[in-house]
């Protein structure tokens, strides 16, 4: 109680938050960030050891294989500390309409993780595909590409935690 005293004040006064302070939300909410747009994870719960929640893979394209995006969290019993979108690109045809997809399901995850509009520098980085990392108050807001050795295609995963 007397931290959640200090870090309300520290917040109050304006004054940035102490380097141990990390990105938390409550996991049942943070797991429905994305509910409306089609993404649902199930409940918050163990996971091979750790705790979270999970969405299927959504498909965004009719290649075969298909573009699709999932939505992990991550966490402890009582929070969810880290938030992961990921999109495959399998179908290189329809790449720019599945970055653009990500783009509307990142928005949405800014919005209602962090109370923040969509950075602009973050949408050009997912629109080319490029890795950047940002820091917004105690999150840490992250977009990785990993190129798959098979040459057929990469991944796009925005984190926040």
């Amino acid at each position: 109680m007397r931290l959640l005293v200090v870090l309300l004040a520290i917040l109050l006064m304006g004054v940035a938050p102490p380097a141990w302070a990390e990105f938390s939300a409550p996991p049942e909410k943070a797991c429905s960030y994305l509910n409306g747009t089609g993404i649902k994870t199930g409940s918050y719960k163990n996971l091979a050891g750790a705790r979270g929640c999970v969405s299927r893979y959504f498909d965004l394209s009719d290649g075969l294989p298909a573009n699709d995006i999932a939505y992990y969290v991550a966490g402890t019993p009582t929070a969810a500390t880290k938030l992961k979108l990921v999109l495959n690109v399998h179908d290189r045809a329809n790449e720019t309409s599945a970055r653009q997809s990500l783009v509307l399901y990142a928005n949405k995850l800014v919005k209602e993780s962090l109370q923040l509009d969509m950075l602009g520098d973050l949408q050009a980085a997912i629109m080319k595909g490029k890795p950047r990392s940002w820091k917004k108050g105690v999150a840490r807001i992250g977009l990785i590409r990993d190129d798959w050795p098979s040459g057929k295609g990469y991944s796009l995963k925005l984190v926040i935690d």
